[in-house]
């Protein structure tokens, strides 16, 4: 593959793999030979889009150098920052228990909590940051995840406090491997299996990418299905559009924040604001209201969209 191809690739994926998505939603709404598969097909897809993640992650965590990475202190500071964050939102959610838009507050809940994309570190090396130090907040940042999740999300779940811990198991049962098994393959592929190691950092370079795009179509698919049969109404869409963008905007912003006060101010606001929203997104369908999955899709059209505009002023 030419250099410009990829690249140009690289470029358009985004936008290609979405309108991909959206054209499968049309095409299983609108054709009616394939509405009897649709609960069938939709059965095959969903452990799909889990597998995928561990797959992203495998070969993010295999290019990890865990000997030239050391914790930094705005690493405990934005982990801090998004523990505070996500106690935050459990309160206004469970505060406000009948707000008309508790979908959007439950999305952001999701986009918060969620873990640092492995891309933050690529996209912050193309800022003139350093992506060794944001691939060791990656690790963390997947490490917390995998225990605040399944402690958070059923605390607004409202099925009571008395499913809390069958709903902290069973999240717990399903986000851990996701996020664990892959960082101890990787390990275990660059202790003993060398040759493997070496193939994927060469041949297999950019799996990650790949299997995001492909992950991209399903969920933009798997999106679009649940916000046309929820009907929403023209403020519902704008009050998911204003979380997303809320969020966004705090997630860089605060990143960046406290970055300044360490001379790291890319390196922090890329790991807290470039967030893996193909997880975040597969962890709203499956553990809470599907509307919330919005929110996460369009979390992750707005920081790739901002990444965009940072690189193209950067280069100019």
């Amino acid at each position: 593959m030419s250099v410009n191809f990829k690249k140009l690739i690289e470029k358009y994926v985004l936008p290609v793999s979405m309108v991909v998505g959206f054209l499968v939603f049309l095409l299983f709404e609108n054709v009616s030979v394939l509405e009897q598969y649709r609960r069938s097909i939709s059965n095959f897809v969903n452990p799909i889009i889990p597998a995928c993640v561990c797959v992203m992650l495998y070969s993010a965590f295999c290019k990890v150098q865990l000997e030239k990475m050391k914790p930094r202190k705005w690493h405990f500071y934005l982990l801090i920052s998004q523990l505070v964050l996500s106690l935050a939102l459990v309160g206004i959610i469970t505060y406000f228990k009948d707000f008309t838009y508790k979908e959007a507050l439950i999305g952001a809940l999701v986009c918060v909590v969620g873990p640092t994309a492995a891309s933050a570190g690529v996209v912050a090396s193309k800022l003139g940051g350093e992506e060794s130090t944001i691939s060791g907040f990656m690790i963390v940042s997947n490490a917390m995840c995998a225990v605040t999740i399944p402690l958070l999300l059923p605390l607004v779940n409202g099925r009571g406090e008395s499913h809390f811990f069958l709903e902290f198991l069973n999240i717990l049962r399903m986000v851990f491997p996701i996020i664990i098994v892959p960082f101890v393959l990787a390990q275990l592929t660059k202790l003993y299996f060398k040759r493997l190691h070496h193939f994927m950092l060469t041949k297999f370079k950019d799996l990650a990418f790949y299997v995001w795009s492909a992950s991209l179509v399903l969920i933009t698919a798997r999106a679009c299905s649940n916000a046309y049969h929820a009907n929403l109404t023209l403020i519902s869409a704008l009050a998911l559009l204003t979380a997303a963008v809320a969020v966004c905007i705090v997630h860089f912003g605060l990143g960046r924040v406290v970055g300044s006060f360490f001379n790291e101010k890319v390196n922090a606001g890329q790991a807290f604001g470039q967030r893996n929203m193909i997880f975040c997104i597969y962890v709203a369908l499956t553990y809470t209201d599907p509307i919330s999955s919005i929110v996460a899709t369009l979390h992750m059209l707005v920081q790739n969209f901002y990444n965009s505009y940072q690189i193209i002023e950067y280069k100019k």
